[in-house]
């Protein structure tokens, strides 16, 4: 599938991260033999660092974005339900089986 916009927005820092510490740390003139290994290798493994922030912000923002979907959802059940009750208790209020229904049948109407 698609990433989600933020993780898509943090996707640059895949390719940033590693070549930023590479880019400040090699000039560095302590770095000879095993030492520029080891550097190297430190990068690999920032980069395998920035690809699991990656997937757990994608998974993150997923699970946000679903969350935020089921809360309308039911946001939206929820003012259904209300609407319902209302119209009922109007219903019941007013119809014929109501008790304001019954006193206006009990008063007999006014002659003329």
């Amino acid at each position: 599938g698609t990433l989600p916009i933020r993780a898509k927005l943090g996707s640059v820092m895949l390719l940033l991260t590693p070549m930023i510490f590479l880019l400040l740390t090699l000039p560095m003139p302590e770095l000879e033999g095993g030492k520029l290994v080891r550097h190297l290798l430190l990068a690999v493994q920032l980069e395998g660092i920035a690809v699991l922030s990656m997937q757990v912000r994608t998974r993150m923002e997923v699970k946000e974005r679903r969350d935020f979907y089921k809360t309308c959802k039911l946001r939206e059940l929820l003012v259904q339900e209300k609407v319902k009750r209302v119209i009922a208790e109007h219903e019941a209020e007013a119809g014929p089986f109501s008790s304001r229904h019954a006193d206006r049948a009990a008063i007999p109407p006014a002659s003329e």
